[in-house]
């Protein structure tokens, strides 16, 4: 069995996890104005607008892993844990 006493991981691998990427930087104002402009929907009408924006993204070649992942980077920091576990049921459904 291997020594483990010694392991340090690589910077490289442990800067990876649950960072966004660097390179697609999200507005915070304006996923805030997207929450409020759809607050009073009800949780049918929001999936059903977010199923239809998926299918055209991936019927696009424009859905991107890697937005998603910064999406819920950004708004997961103003969610309560029960939200955070929907937003991830949600997001393992569109992958």
């Amino acid at each position: 069995m291997k020594q483990l006493k010694n392991f340090t991981p690589t910077r490289e691998k442990t800067a990876r996890v649950n960072t966004p990427p660097q390179d697609t930087p999200v507005d915070t104002q304006n996923v805030e104005d997207m929450i409020n402009q759809r607050q009073n929907r009800t949780e049918k009408e929001l999936m059903d607008e977010l199923m239809a924006n998926v299918k055209k993204s991936k019927a696009e070649g424009c859905f991107s892993e890697s937005d998603m992942l910064n999406f819920k980077n950004t708004v997961s920091p103003m969610l309560t844990s029960e939200q955070k576990k929907k937003l991830d049921e949600i997001l393992d459904a569109l992958r």
